[in-house]
Order: C-alpha cells, then structure tokens, then sequence
C-alpha cells in the first residue's frame, strides 16, 4: 500500500519534470533567441542599476554581467538542456517505480538529481554554473530525503 505521502511526491515529481522535459525542449529549439532575450533583459537591468550605483560600482556590475553573459553561450543551453532532459526523464521513471513501491526507483531517481546537479556545474562553471547547481542541490535533497524516509515501506 502506498503512502500518501510517496502518492504527494510521485505526483509533484511527474508534474514537474514533464514540465522541465518541455521547457528544456523548447530552450533547446530556441537557444539562440534564449541568450538574445537574456542579453537584451541584463542590458535593461544595467540601465536600471547604474542609475544608483557610482563609476566604481557600475564597473563591477559591468564585469559581473560581462562575465555572466560570456558563461551562458547558445551551445551551453544547448547541451545543458540535453542533460537536463535526460536528468528529468530518470527522475520520472524513478518516480514511476516508486508509485509502483520498488526500491530500484530510488536509486533511478537518485541518479537523476546527480545529473541534474553536476550539469550546470560542469556546462557553466564558475559562479554561475555552482550557483544554479546548489539551487538543483537543495531542492533535490529535499525531495531524496521525503523519498528516503518511504524506503522501507519499499520493495
């Protein structure tokens, strides 16, 4: 019998990651407009920033936005997204076994959020690619932890 609360997870990780596989999908078509779009939204932000910052400051917010601008290239999104998918689609067969009560869904969702927190890490690098993969990190130590808790009742 399962419990309401593998039933709760199941459900959010199905939901969830059909939604990261058809979001990674589309950036994947459309990486080129993606990193457009996001430099033409850090050009607003500049804008927006430098009217409260000195010389100084607005130096170092240039060099920060450079920098990030130069991590995320079209080919990165590309690649990022592959993994990505791959990662989500783990997580969900993970998740299928564990509505199904098998263990070996764990160690299958396990395996998920493994690539999906080294892949900004290693694609991006730097600030940017930890950044993203302590973000990934957190939200998948707490779902593997609520998933571990179940273990058990698992066969």
């Amino acid at each position: 019998m399962r419990s309401t609360l593998i039933t709760t997870l199941c459900i959010l990780t199905f939901l969830w990651n059909s939604i990261k596989v058809y979001n990674s999908f589309s950036t994947y078509q459309g990486a080129d407009n993606v990193v457009e779009n996001m430099s033409f939204g850090m050009q607003e932000m500049q804008e927006t920033m430098y009217k409260d910052l000195n010389e100084k400051e607005q130096e170092e917010a240039t060099k920060a936005l450079d920098a990030f601008m130069a991590t995320v290239t079209p080919d990165k999104l590309r690649m990022s997204n592959i993994f990505t998918i791959i990662s989500a689609l783990l997580l969900i067969l993970g998740g299928v076994w564990m509505w199904d009560m098998k263990k070996r869904g764990f160690w299958v969702y396990l395996a998920g959020n493994i690539i999906g927190i080294l892949t900004p890490i290693i694609i991006f690098g730097g600030p940017v690619g930890i950044t993203f993969g302590i973000l990934v990190a957190i939200v998948s130590a707490i779902f593997t932890a609520l998933y571990y808790s179940q273990i058990k009742q698992m066969v």
